[in-house]
């Protein structure tokens, strides 16, 4: 069993993109991570603690977890998404966060995933409605999914940092964890961001045939 942790960047009305990053790992890393940068999270918040980038780094590096980031460009979305996608899934933090999740998947292959979300963004809602409607026909590796503050989880601040990190174009730490084998950068093509939503239909259609079938079944 493995536990992802997600969180988001660039969803204010200042930046041009926004990018959702997560870190997967089990319980034995989490438990290094947390051991190692607990003396240091103490009020961490990407935005105003850059100066302790470099300690979070070399926590990631030791505790071997691993990451992926999606950023898509705020103009690229309202250019292109269609207006199934901006009903059915919402803004551009749902779509990186929903692809996010669908990378983690593909990187873990068949390993069953805890999914835990930064609370606080409205669209989540519709992002856990999507994958639990793959986890109930077991499509990916989704266990669960379940929203958290950053406060009581201090797993979230790996996230926090590289999402903050790619929509603000701070390279360096990015590349550093690049160089580790630790980081990936989902690439979001035009015809991935046209097909997002009515992949997000069809796994929600799927699982709402499935429940239905499965209540004639206890019926029978």
């Amino acid at each position: 069993m493995l536990t992802a942790f997600l969180d988001e960047s660039g969803t204010d009305d200042k930046g041009l993109c926004v990018t959702v990053a997560g870190f997967y790992g089990d319980e034995a890393q989490w438990r290094m991570f947390r051991d190692l940068w607990k003396p240091h999270s103490e009020k961490f918040h990407a935005l105003n603690s850059g100066s302790r980038f470099p300690k979070l780094c070399e926590v990631i590096e030791a505790s071997n977890i691993h990451g992926v980031f999606i950023t898509i460009w705020k103009a690229n979305y309202k250019a292109l998404a269609t207006e199934h996608m901006k009903s059915f899934i919402g803004n551009t933090y749902a779509v990186c966060a929903f692809l996010c999740a669908m990378q983690i998947c593909e990187e873990v292959k068949n390993v069953p995933t805890s999914f835990v979300y930064e609370q606080g963004q409205p669209n989540f809602e519709f992002v856990k409605r999507i994958l639990d409607a793959m986890m109930d026909f077991g499509e990916g590796c989704i266990a669960s999914v379940t929203g958290a503050k950053k406060a009581d989880f201090i797993e979230l601040h790996a996230a926090d940092f590289v999402s903050h990190c790619a929509s603000s174009h701070e390279k360096p730490p990015l590349q550093r964890l690049f160089d580790a084998g630790l980081l990936k950068h989902g690439h979001v093509t035009e015809q991935i961001l046209r097909d997002a939503g009515p992949s997000a239909t069809a796994i929600v259609k799927k699982a709402q045939n499935e429940r239905l079938k499965a209540k004639g079944r206890r019926r029978r």
